[in-house]
């Protein structure tokens, strides 16, 4: 549903009660803006669902189908993040459930929560931006994920499922490409480093505030081995993971690794399972059974982060790393019930 009309619309359509839908034009042309004023999980203090386990939870909290729901406040030393690149749709559908919320994929860029036009509006607007560095450390490796159905959540026959994960039903998603790895400190410090923290451009408006209220200027510091530079960052909110996501946007649309009809984003829910368990709904990346040569979670008793890429037994069937134990993942989506 569209309301407001536009530069281009005669009288008519710009009365405060015109509406238009099944509006075919992209999302990103100038006459077509967004005005959303927060996400539910900001306005609502709900909170965003993250996924994957971490070096401390168990063999049940390291399955494929396990979710939580935290923040969006940075975290302890456990939490973490990947990102995904998606197409930007030319066609907008929401999903309604119960309570008038909306579910996960539908797949809006996470940064266009908050009441501003869409920030990669046009190769003009970003072209006008400042050019990044040429040295640039953040090498991101993608794994890429084929359009089609999987299974996503777990059955009845999973005896350690939660009842959120349940029914275990089909989804078909557009293909995409996720990270290998989740995003490293060195990665992180690139953001930083470009003047991430003091560029209002790359933010929520929700998330702008908490960062000027307490004074963020990174992530937070949990000494070492947390800080090593091949380690996943931790101490990052939902809030600092999105803004990451904007700015490495501009970032590689800039370098040319990035076409100006792609967005990064974090993941969905249904993205992140995907790349983590393939279509045949398995409990692990991996198969059925856990193996702590295959992960960084309790029963391999690290106890801490360890750096990304140690557990190349334990990819996916798409080749993603570490999506089981080592750091939860945030996603961009509020956690829901699938019912």
């Amino acid at each position: 549903m569209w309301r407001g009309g536009s530069s281009n619309k005669l009288q008519k359509h710009v009365r405060c009660a015109c509406r238009i839908y099944d509006f075919f034009a992209p999302c990103v042309r100038f006459i077509s803006g967004f005005r959303v004023v927060a996400s539910r999980a900001e306005r609502e203090s709900t909170r965003p669902a993250v996924r994957g386990g971490s070096f401390y939870a168990s063999r049940v909290g390291n399955r494929c189908a396990y979710r939580l729901r935290f923040g969006p406040d940075p975290l302890d030393r456990n939490q973490g993040f990947r990102v995904v690149v998606n197409r930007i749709r030319r066609e907008l559908t929401l999903r309604v459930v119960h309570g008038g919320s909306f579910r996960s994929g539908w797949n809006i860029p996470s940064y266009l929560y908050e009441s501003q036009w869409l920030r990669v509006s046009s190769d003009k607007h970003n072209r006008k931006r400042s050019k990044m560095t040429n040295e640039s450390q953040v090498n991101i490796e993608w794994c890429e994920v084929p359009a089609g159905p999987f299974l996503m959540g777990s059955t009845d026959e999973d005896k350690m499922a939660w009842d959120d994960e349940k029914p275990q039903h089909e989804v078909t998603l557009e293909a995409y490409r996720i990270g290998k790895f989740p995003i490293t400190n060195a990665q992180y410090a690139e953001f930083v480093a470009a003047g991430g923290y003091s560029k209002r451009r790359y933010w929520t408006t929700a998330g702008w505030e908490r960062k000027e209220r307490d004074g963020w200027t990174g992530a937070h510091d949990y000494g070492l081995p947390y800080t090593l530079a091949q380690h996943p960052v931790v101490g990052v909110s939902w809030y600092e993971a999105t803004a990451f996501c904007c700015w490495l946007t501009e970032h590689l649309r800039e370098s040319g690794e990035l076409s100006s009809d792609e967005t990064v984003e974090l993941p969905t829910e249904e993205q992140w399972e995907k790349a983590a368990r393939g279509t045949d709904g398995r409990i692990y990346p991996w198969g059925d059974e856990p193996d702590p040569t295959r992960a960084n979670y309790s029963d391999t008793k690290i106890g801490t982060t360890s750096a990304v890429g140690s557990f190349p037994s334990g990819a996916s069937p798409y080749g993603v790393e570490d999506m089981s134990g080592n750091v939860w993942e945030w996603c961009q989506t509020e956690w829901g019930s699938y019912e």
